[in-house]
């Protein structure tokens, strides 16, 4: 049985993505199946994950007057571990983590989020126990957040006049756009109907109840919207995602955070195709008789060793625990079911 360290020692070697842009989730798997009380699927997981992945180059530290350069570029991935590495062996990493994320903030949508997500399980996991690989999957993932760092359409001020569901409903509904996450984020640069949306959102004044509102209206999109599934899991997770690393930010970051992730959904909801929320579809009798039973969740969705089901019902169960909703719950069950989710 391979405990978190041994799996993520073994990601380490292995590079943040494949096939030109598809994230690998192995460490952040690794994790998320300790917490669902399945850690004993890990060894599975790796000898069924790590080999799609190429090697991890070496990478060398990129100094401070090439950074800005190298912001967004993902060949210098490697590079970018390398130096977040070197921050972490001289520096608390709650220093690093605090500094990077406040410079890295307004482009968090690097790989439809999934850096900021890698970081927040790290720290998940190093909250718990530090330990070098723990450490060193901080590194991975703020590596990951720099090579694909990229801003978005539209700029949060946090001063408008509505909730994120009105924004989200500000978008016209259109077709759905295919390929990468962050070639789709390009192609709706100059959409003034995202950037009007992104406008008129208003800062929650409480953010964990904002964080979790934000996340109930992502599971009934996830749930009305089968076809757009890898959005709204990548949406919900990033959302998700904040109320892990708030605790570690400070009140002025967690604002900024709150916003841009919200802009995030917003993206992802414009991408998938916009237009209303329909209420939740094709909610079959076995989603329902799931819903109900927590541990029957954590086993299904640990058991399909797929890494999308896996992380979805994982975090729609932590929300859910904050306060109790039936789509969350919902959404956990679907994705247990549902190892078809593709990664996009």
């Amino acid at each position: 049985m391979l405990d978190l360290d041994e799996a993520l020692e073994r990601f380490h070697q292995t590079h943040p993505e494949h096939f030109g842009g598809l994230p690998n989730h192995g460490a952040i798997v690794a994790e998320v199946l300790g917490t669902l009380g399945h850690g004993a699927l890990r060894m599975g997981w790796v000898d069924v994950y790590a080999p799609r992945f190429p090697l991890l180059e070496t990478g060398r530290p990129i100094p401070l007057a090439e950074q800005s350069a190298a912001l967004g570029d993902p060949a210098r991935a490697a590079d970018w571990i390398a130096t977040l590495w070197g921050e972490l062996e001289r520096e608390p990493w709650t220093r690093v983590l605090q500094r990077r994320a406040n410079d890295w903030i307004d482009g968090v949508f690097a790989g439809a989020a999934n850096g900021w997500l890698r970081v927040a399980h790290a720290v998940r996991a190093l909250s718990q126990e530090e330990s070098p690989a723990r450490l060193r999957e901080l590194a991975h993932g703020l590596g990951y957040w720099a090579a694909r760092y990229q801003r978005l359409e539209g700029e949060p001020s946090g001063q408008g006049d509505l909730e994120p569901v009105e924004c989200l409903e500000l978008l016209s509904a259109t077709q759905p756009i295919q390929g990468f996450f962050f070639d789709a984020a390009r192609s709706v640069e100059g959409n003034s109907e995202l950037a009007y949306a992104v406008a008129r959102l208003r800062m929650a004044t409480d953010l964990s109840h904002g964080i979790h509102e934000l996340c109930v209206v992502v599971a009934e999109l996830y749930l009305a919207r089968p076809a757009q599934a890898t959005a709204y899991v990548s949406a919900f997770t990033a959302a998700s995602a904040l109320r892990v690393l708030a605790p570690h930010l400070g009140a002025s970051l967690e604002a900024r955070a709150f916003l841009r992730i919200t802009q995030t959904v917003l993206t992802l909801h414009c991408i998938s195709g916009g237009g209303w929320i329909p209420a939740p579809r094709g909610i079959s009798s076995e989603i329902e008789q799931l819903a109900e039973d927590e541990a029957a969740i954590r086993y299904r969705a640990a058991c399909s060793l797929e890494e999308l089901p896996i992380e979805l019902a994982e975090a729609a169960l932590r929300e859910n625990a904050v306060r109790p909703h039936r789509s969350l719950r919902l959404a956990a069950a679907h994705a247990a079911l549902t190892p078809s989710i593709r990664p996009g």
